[in-house]
């Protein structure tokens, strides 16, 4: 099924979200009648994700200068609420890039938060969270991903799965076993030897949609990336 997204602008539904009164206006206009529909062919369509970024919320407590609106963490989960009332996969979406966003805004370098934050607050860039694997699950002390520093930055070496978002995401926040902890990295969809493909497939291109279905992640090659957080959260 293809979805093009033939939903009316209404006042009601237009416009920057703000709280819980203009998100449920949003999700009732743009999301709670379609979303069966995204259930039954599996898909999130573009025209959603669009119609997200103008309402400003895929990273709205980004500040002001970096894409955001300086929302309060109490009026997001209100936003989220709602839209998880319409739409738990869209939910979703917005958590791991939510998650993507704020882990750059704590504990990015200032090069790191100049290169993402204001696209990741405007929703030009999309983020995903690789923690689970196949065989560690998300107990982050029993991955096996590792990442190893080289003279030109460093080389990461593993299997990641359930990737919500994985498929379309512009940036993956990439956890990896380091020699003396854990690190956070910051991994472009198109550094070389990175592949994301669907669970059940794992050959087939991304389609120009947000698939429902886990998405697995994984380098072909050795992923070679430059971009490793200031202070990345680390755990015994």
């Amino acid at each position: 099924m293809t979805l093009t997204g033939t939903v009316p602008a209404t006042a009601a539904g237009t416009g920057p979200v703000t709280d819980r009164r203009s998100a449920r206006a949003f999700v009732d206009t743009h999301v709670v009648p379609y979303a069966d529909a995204y259930d039954r062919s599996g898909r999130v369509p573009e025209e959603l994700l669009r119609r997200v970024a103008e309402a400003g919320l895929w990273a709205p407590f980004l500040p002001p200068d970096s894409g955001g609106a300086g929302m309060d963490m109490v009026t997001l989960g209100e936003i989220h609420e709602e839209v998880g009332r319409g739409c738990s996969s869209l939910r979703s979406l917005l958590t791991v890039h939510t998650m993507v966003s704020w882990t750059v805004q704590r504990w990015g370098t200032p090069e790191q938060r100049e290169r993402w934050t204001a696209a990741l607050g405007r929703g030009d860039t999309l983020g995903a969270f690789c923690l689970s694997e196949p065989s560690a699950g998300s107990d982050a002390a029993g991955i096996t991903t590792t990442a190893t520093q080289t003279g030109a930055g460093w080389v990461i070496n593993g299997v990641k799965k359930w990737t919500t978002g994985g498929q379309r995401a512009d940036v993956f926040l990439v956890f990896a076993r380091t020699p003396t902890s854990i690190g956070a990295f910051l991994v472009p969809k198109d550094t070389p030897g990175w592949r994301s493909c669907r669970s059940t497939t794992c050959s087939a291109p991304a389609p120009p949609c947000w698939r429902r279905s886990p998405s697995r992640t994984w380098p072909s090659a050795p992923t070679r990336c430059s971009d490793r957080a200031a202070s990345p959260p680390a755990w015994s």
